[in-house]
């Protein structure tokens, strides 16, 4: 989440290009695109819910069931 904030507060990305930036790029780094990095039907659904602050998790889901709420 900190990634995420400083990237967007810090450095000028948009929301949607620093979570593209922090999830679909890795994912594909690692060879594991087909298997998460995106929410797309087929692939682990498996994300962080930040609060507005963009500083504080306030959800996770793994495989689409929600783990962690605040």
């Amino acid at each position: 989440n900190r990634a995420f904030f400083n990237m967007v507060t810090k450095f000028g990305f948009t929301p949607s290009e620093a979570s593209r930036s922090l999830s679909l790029n890795p994912a594909k780094q690692l060879g594991l695109a087909k298997v998460t990095g995106s929410l797309e039907p087929g692939l682990a659904a498996d994300m962080a819910v930040l609060a507005p602050d963009r500083l504080s998790v306030i959800g996770t889901f793994i495989g689409g069931r929600k783990v962690f709420q605040s």
